[in-house]
């Protein structure tokens, strides 16, 4: 009876230390897994940092290409905006001096300037017809 105890403890033992070296193994099987994992869960965020720093670099060239674009095209709407400004300004500089001038002469203009003036020019045209 004592032979079938220690038999049946040794089974016990034997089965004890089979169970802990399969939860050893079951153990470091599930570590090397995990480790797996992790290894893999940093380089796919790293791939994605990665990826996410291009796209930023995109991102940001493309908005500095419009920004330059917008630049550009506001600076060529300024210069055509000032010629038109510059050109509306002679028109009405030549349209005052038209004006003003027209006041001037017919305020200085007397009967006897009028046909001095024409005569002068008669003169002219008549020398110029002679010396043909």
């Amino acid at each position: 009876m004592l032979t079938a105890r220690s038999q049946g403890i040794q089974t016990k033992f034997d089965d004890l230390a089979r169970e802990t070296r399969e939860a050893s193994e079951s153990l470091a099987s599930i570590q090397a897994r995990l480790a797996d994992i992790g290894t893999e869960t940093k380089r796919r965020i790293d791939a994605a940092l990665a990826e996410g720093a291009k796209a930023r670099e995109l991102a940001i060239a493309e908005a500095n290409a419009q920004a330059a674009a917008e630049l550009a095209k506001a600076k060529r709407t300024i210069g055509l905006e000032r010629d038109k400004a510059v050109l509306e300004l002679r028109l009405e500089l030549a349209r005052l001096t038209l004006e003003t001038t027209e006041r001037t002469i017919d305020s200085l203009m007397t009967e006897k300037l009028h046909g001095r003036i024409v005569d002068g020019y008669l003169d002219v045209v008549e020398k110029a017809a002679r010396g043909r």
